[in-house]
């Protein structure tokens, strides 16, 4: 799997949200590494509406790995009444557009439009990759993705440190391990092949 798609898919997330539900604004912020070089951050951010819940997840990434990607990607979730009603992703790596997707719900379906329009197999979706920042899997064992328009499987395991789950890629050759304290992402990881990338939490900002 290219490291262009890896990048891709890190960012390329219905339980009850954690410890920082509270907040009508809370903002996460990740660093990666690759190794132990920091090539840049991660800002995973949800508003509270009275209507509807907002996900927006940014990422500016600069990195080294046989070729030089820099890398701008943007996710942003909208939920209304804890169920996903649209969804855009953009990804631009090296200047050149890798992913635009939009999704959104229509009647009792959902329409992804990609190259082409697609109608989803889905029933309501209520937790997708996007709250996967701000929300503890427990319990689920499909988790729907925004940049593969599709269900993933999720699995819990065992852990010496903290709570952990590993979201299977579609490629079966790559996997993201979310690792949780009190229902709250600290780290997540991507192990492939070539080389692993690990995204820590350093800090959170939060709005009443």
């Amino acid at each position: 799997m290219s490291s262009i798609v890896l990048l891709s898919i890190l960012l390329s997330l219905s339980s009850p949200e954690s410890k920082n539900a509270n907040p009508g604004y809370v903002e996460f912020v990740y660093e990666a590494f690759i190794g132990s070089k920091s090539i840049g951050e991660l800002h995973a951010v949800r508003r509270q509406r009275a209507d509807s819940t907002i996900y927006l997840v940014t990422s500016e990434l600069d990195a080294q790995v046989g070729i030089h990607i820099v890398q701008d990607y943007r996710l942003e979730s909208v939920y209304r009444n804890g169920i996903l009603a649209r969804s855009e992703l953009y990804n631009v790596v090296n200047d050149k557009v890798r992913a635009d997707t939009k999704i959104f719900r229509e009647g009792e379906d959902y329409v992804a439009l990609r190259e082409d329009s697609l109608i989803l197999d889905q029933g309501p979706i209520k937790y997708s990759i996007v709250r996967m920042f701000f929300s503890e899997p427990a319990g689920i064992n499909q988790i729907f993705s925004e940049n593969f328009a599709e269900d993933l499987k999720c699995n819990p395991e065992e852990s010496d440190w903290l709570t952990k789950y590993c979201l299977h890629l579609p490629d079966r050759s790559t996997r993201i391990r979310y690792y949780y304290d009190e229902g709250i992402c600290e780290q997540f990881e991507v192990r492939m092949v070539i080389f692993n990338v690990r995204y820590t939490l350093k800090k959170v900002n939060t709005i009443p």
